[in-house]
């Protein structure tokens, strides 16, 4: 018998942003852009094999991986684990975000795969959390001092 993780579902979120593409982009590739809406501090190399490291939360989350693909400004793919994590270890899922403009506004679509049982819940509700901040910090606002993992 196995003693392997039941995969989870894909989780899919889709927001549009009143903002276009290429400012939607740098949000997330740019990791002074990237902590105003998500994290704190990390190592983002926004280049295939480049890292992907970044202290999600207040206490010491650290999310790690590496990214995958970089396509400026129609997607952008890196893995995605949990530094000491055993369900959802560094680098051991995939985070796809991708960009599609239209009339200045940017649909954005985030799918990330390969997430155990349970965790596909739990990240989903991070993701639900982090896109509207992602949003507010794309047009200009602050996004507000970050809750989640407190």
């Amino acid at each position: 018998m196995s003693n392997s993780p039941v995969v989870g579902r894909d989780v899919e979120l889709s927001t549009t942003i009143q903002a276009p593409a290429d400012i939607v982009f740098d949000y997330l590739v740019d990791l002074d852009k990237l902590t105003r809406w998500m994290g704190y501090e990390g190592d983002v190399s926004a280049e295939p094999g480049g890292n992907f490291v970044l202290r999600v939360t207040e206490s010491d989350d650290w999310a790690v991986g590496k990214f995958v693909s970089v396509d400026r400004p129609d997607a952008v793919a890196f893995t995605w684990g949990w530094r000491g994590s055993d369900e959802t270890p560094p680098g051991s899922s995939l985070v796809t975000i991708t960009l599609q403009e239209h009339d200045g506004a940017t649909e954005v679509t985030l799918v990330h795969s390969g997430l155990c049982l349970g965790q596909d819940d739990r990240h989903e509700g991070g993701w639900m959390y982090f896109l509207p901040r992602l949003a507010d910090a794309a047009v200009g606002q602050n996004p507000g001092p970050q809750s989640l993992g407190q």
